[in-house]
Parts: structure tokens; sequence; C-alpha cells
């Protein structure tokens, strides 16, 4: 922390004694000025040093968000792990601080990546036994889960989309291959759609459907806890009330805030623990044009957000930050 300097001091020195010269009330006529000047000269001290502390902090809070690209919307960094070509979902650890999990896109190996929310390269594991069609979002439970949406459907030709579970990894251990310990594979309810947005709430899965409606992304789910025969079909559950096409999205933990991105910005909906609440009420919109912005989580600090291009980004504003 800095400190005023010898010459500030000297300054408030020589002030005071020239209060003390011609004030009627200093120390040789009474006996508690002395005491009186000590304080004052500590509380001037102190004003000085909060001032510059004050300052300092500000500077720092600045450069730990990056620059800001637009009101509300900062660049934290670059994604720096090569392997990572098309960052297509993102959700931040609970087992581990400070850490983000992300996946790439269709095209590529069943692979998990763990990085910071700067873009530092943490850990990276081998998914044994599944494939990867279009991987589209991840999610995590509170059981200690992460969940892998194979939900993209760019040509809509799908006869069921797939959702993998596993548990989530300790980064500090040395990283061994995963294995998933469920799937759901689900059909639509009528006509294939696309979809890059998937969450847990409870005992279900929900995708949001990027084929917009007149009044919205339509909004599907399954239950999780039923033990599947055969392929089950997705729930209609509402409609989410976006104007763009819904490319991620995220559930706080505590099931209060909905955050989906686009790419033209991100939403925030009050949940309040059933997610048919936020049907019809939008909390905020924040503008942000970047397209191929796939991936958001809620964290403290606001939203966190990747996009294919390896960029990240973090949404500020209060309704994205979570307690």
């Amino acid at each position: 922390m800095n400190t005023p300097d010898l010459p500030t001091l000297c300054s408030i020195d020589r002030n005071l004694n020239s209060v003390m010269s011609t004030n009627p009330f200093n120390s040789r006529r009474n006996p508690f000025a002395q005491k009186e000047i000590g304080i004052l000269i500590l509380i001037l001290i102190a004003s000085l040093a909060d001032g510059m502390v004050r300052k300092a902090l500000g500077s720092s809070a600045k450069k730990d968000v990056g620059d800001e690209v637009a009101p509300g919307v900062f660049e934290l960094g670059s994604i720096k792990n090569n392997d990572i070509t098309e960052s297509s979902g993102l959700v931040a650890s609970r087992r581990n601080p400070g850490v983000f999990w992300t996946h790439n896109d269709s095209g590529n190996a069943p692979v998990l990546f763990a990085i910071t929310r700067t873009g530092q390269s943490v850990a990276q594991y081998k998914i044994h036994g599944v494939d990867v069609a279009d991987w589209e979002d991840i999610a995590l439970d509170h059981a200690g889960n992460l969940y892998i949406a194979d939900i993209g459907d760019n040509a809509r030709d799908r006869e069921e989309i797939v959702i993998h579970r596993l548990r989530e990894p300790n980064t500090r251990r040395k990283p061994d291959a995963l294995t998933v310990t469920k799937s759901w594979h689900v059909r639509y309810p009528d006509a294939p759609f696309d979809a890059e947005s998937f969450f847990v709430s409870g005992n279900y899965g929900y995708v949001i459907s990027k084929d917009l409606a007149t009044n919205g992304a339509p909004l599907y789910r399954f239950p999780l806890l039923v033990r599947p025969t055969d392929t089950m079909v997705l729930e209609p559950y509402g409609v989410l009330p976006v104007e763009f096409e819904p490319t991620g999205a995220d559930l706080s933990g505590d099931r209060r805030r909905l955050a989906v991105i686009t790419d033209n910005g991100a939403y925030v909906f009050s949940a309040r623990r059933n997610v048919l609440e936020s049907n019809g009420y939008v909390s905020q919109f924040v503008a942000f044009d970047h397209n191929t912005m796939e991936g958001i989580t809620l964290t403290k600090q606001g939203a966190v957000v990747s996009s294919e291009d390896g960029k990240l980004f973090l949404f500020n504003a209060p309704l994205f930050q979570t307690k």
C-alpha cells in the first residue's frame, strides 16, 4: 500500500506549526492541544492513504475484468489451449475454484477441458465410450455430475439427441480418462429442431430450441431419474421470450436465475427455483454483437461467456452476478 511521501508529511507539519503559532489554544496554553494536533495529523495521513488505496483498487479491478468492449461487457482474454478449436459450452466448476469446463463442437475428439476465466489451460480429459455428433452445451448438478449435451442438429435430420453424464473430476489429481456414468437418448416430440442450450434443474434436463417460434424459443424437458428402456420423448415446457437464437444457457446454483447467450447479447431470467416462472419475464438483456458466442455460465462476478473463436467475455451487470 502506498503512503504519503516525506514532502507531503513535512508540508502537513509546517501548516500545523503555523496554526499553532497563531492559535491561542496551542499546546503552551492548553495541555490538550498537542494531543488534538496529533489526532489531526493521523486523520490527514489516513485520508491521504485511503485515497491512494481506493485508486489502486480501482485500477486493479479494472485490469481484472479486462477492456470494456460494450456497455457492461468486458473481454477477459483468449483460450490458450490449441486443442480447443471451438468452445461450444461453458460451466463454472463447483469442485475446483476458478476452473471452467468447456468442450469442442462437432468433428472433434470427446475431450473435456479445464481452463481459467482468462483462458489459461488447467487440464484436459479424454472421455471413453462416447461419440461426438454435435456437442453444444455443458451443465452441472448439485450431486457433482457434469452433463454434456450432444443436441446440435443443423440439418434438422437427427432421429434422437443424446445427453451424457459423468462425474466432475478433481483437477488437482493426475488427469485420467473419464467414463460416462449414464446417457439419455431423447427423441423430438414432432419434427427435429436445432438446439445449442441445455441446463439441469432438479430432476429434469432442459433443452432450449434454437428454432424460434413467434413468441420466443420453445423450451423442452425430460426426466433424469427415470431409467428408460427405450428412447424418451422431449416434453414441451413453455417458451422463453427471446428475440435472438439461443446458443447456450446456464442456471445459477440457487436456481434463481437463468442466463441465455445469443450472438447478439445475453439474457437473464428470474427463475425462482422454478424454470416455468421465468417464462414471460425477462429480467435484463445486455446487447453485444459477437458472432459465435456459445458458452455461458453464471458466477459471483457475472456471466462468463466463451465463443467459438476462443474469446472470453464477462457480462457484469448486477443481475448476472450470483451470491
